[in-house]
């Protein structure tokens, strides 16, 4: 999460000059993917965008706190860590020190932060209409209200369903509903989101993407991706060099995800992507599961064991996804995670 710095944000910070201080211009009207934030406005002030900080968190899925002895601003996604000053022209991303163009403020009690760093830096993108005087952030998605209070929660060892769901006064049925499990199989560091005080399901959670371009995956962060696409969920397989797709399982694993093609059909595809040919060699892939497209990479090696009956495929398959790690050392992948890159149209 603190290594996502990338040369083309730098460059996009240092492309403005700093504004002086100066009185903000009328709102603008907020559009995200060109729906309208009803309630919402952006201050123009030197030609540069403001919104309000509180809308960051909402609207571009990430965590915001604010220090007010130090007057400090911290914002997080999957993406990145930003560190902001009231009222100062730098701030840090991901512990590097970088120039801004444009430096938060108040107004009244509300505190305004520069739309475009922090977007694009949380990996959205920004468009600005002179004529409708209006915001875009394409890659975000409008807040969605949730249907309940919902905790984040990291399974620990020695956890159950039963135990979590005793620890927070709700009940089995509702943690499964609202993560969507398939079985009551869970593991260290899963992610859950488990609903408080009560024993109804929560809707409406969304979790970080840095959205897709056309034709490629999301990319999401491992423990987002592992959250989607859970244990014993089936999906299908989008290779990206070759075209073709297959059904898949997924059997279970806590670092990245352990599969099998779902049948004998699924099994031949695969191995037809692999020149007729068994291999540990890593291809781009996407995932597409649940009307959702997530950035992936696999390799075409039966290993262990296999659940799937009749399926010609003699163990598992591995598919990694950003940020995922290998079983056996604990660590990322490079060829792994330069193919996810790939599978997202950054590489």
């Amino acid at each position: 999460m603190r290594n996502f710095a990338s040369i083309a944000l730098a460059a996009t910070i240092f492309l403005f000059c700093i504004p002086s201080v100066a009185e903000a211009n009328p709102s603008a009207a907020l559009m995200i993917n060109g729906q309208r934030i009803a309630g919402e406005a952006s201050l123009i002030r030197n030609d540069r965008a403001y919104v309000p900080l509180r809308l960051v968190s909402e609207s571009l899925n990430a965590k915001v706190q604010w220090n007010q002895s130090r007057r400090t601003i911290d914002i997080s996604n999957g993406h990145s860590e930003i560190r902001l000053f009231l009222n100062e022209a730098f701030g840090y991303m991901n512990a590097r020190r970088i120039g801004l163009d444009a430096p938060p403020f108040l107004v009244g009690s509300t505190t305004y932060v520069p739309l475009r760093f922090v977007a694009t830096a949380l990996g959205a993108d920004v468009r600005y209409d002179n004529r409708s005087v209006s915001i875009r952030l394409a890659g975000a998605k409008p807040p969605a209200s949730a249907s309940g209070t919902a905790t984040e929660y990291r399974v620990s060892s020695g956890d159950t369903l039963g135990t979590i769901a005793a620890r927070f006064k709700t009940s089995v049925a509702a943690i499964k509903q609202t993560n969507q499990l398939k079985s009551d199989l869970i593991t260290p560091g899963q992610l859950l989101f488990v609903p408080t005080n009560s024993k109804q399901p929560v809707t409406n959670i969304s979790v970080p993407s840095r959205g897709s371009k056309t034709g490629y995956g999301e990319l999401i962060e491992w423990q987002y991706a592992n959250w989607i696409f859970n244990h014993h969920s089936t999906a299908v397989i989008h290779d990206l060099w070759s075209g073709k797709r297959f059904n898949i399982y997924r059997i279970g694993g806590a670092n990245h995800a352990d599969c099998e093609p779902l049948t004998a059909q699924d099994t031949a595809i695969m191995k037809s992507i692999y020149g007729g040919q068994w291999s540990w060699n890593t291809r781009p892939v996407i995932v597409e599961i649940d009307g959702r497209r997530l950035a992936a990479s696999m390799n075409g090696m039966p290993h262990a064991f296999n659940t799937v009956p009749n399926n010609n495929f003699n163990g598992m398959f591995c598919v990694h996804f950003w940020k995922s790690r290998n079983h056996n050392t604990n660590a990322e992948n490079p060829a792994h995670q330069l193919n996810v890159q790939r599978a997202a149209g950054l590489k």
